[in-house]
């Protein structure tokens, strides 16, 4: 069993709840839709694939969609090819910025 310290602590003060600082309101900021979004996260442009043999593990879900990549295509044909091979277009854009990030393929304006 461990011994009570006898060290003295100094009592800790909070502020009142009145003497806060009041919150300034800020003005609205505008809508942002889906499109807006979507349009921000991926450019569109040419993609260029940068690996000669697919990064993805053969047994896993990843595997057949990198094999949608062609280079020379746009960000619109790759998006309708995974929608033609029956994969949501949101995942189209997913592993369209997952790849980007681990420079499996570039998109040029």
């Amino acid at each position: 069993m461990q011994a009570k310290s006898t060290v003295a602590r100094k009592p800790v003060t909070l502020p009142a709840l009145d003497q806060a600082s009041p919150v300034q309101a800020s003005a609205p900021k505008a809508k942002r839709t889906r499109a807006d979004n979507w349009a921000k996260s991926v450019p569109a442009g040419t993609i260029t694939v940068l690996v000669t043999s697919n990064p993805k593990r053969a047994n896993k879900k990843s595997a057949p969609r990198f094999d949608l990549y062609r280079t020379g295509m746009s960000v619109a044909e790759h998006t309708e090819a995974y929608a033609k091979a029956g994969f949501a277009k949101s995942l189209a854009n997913a592993d369209r910025r997952w790849d980007m990030a681990h420079g499996f393929i570039r998109i040029d304006q």
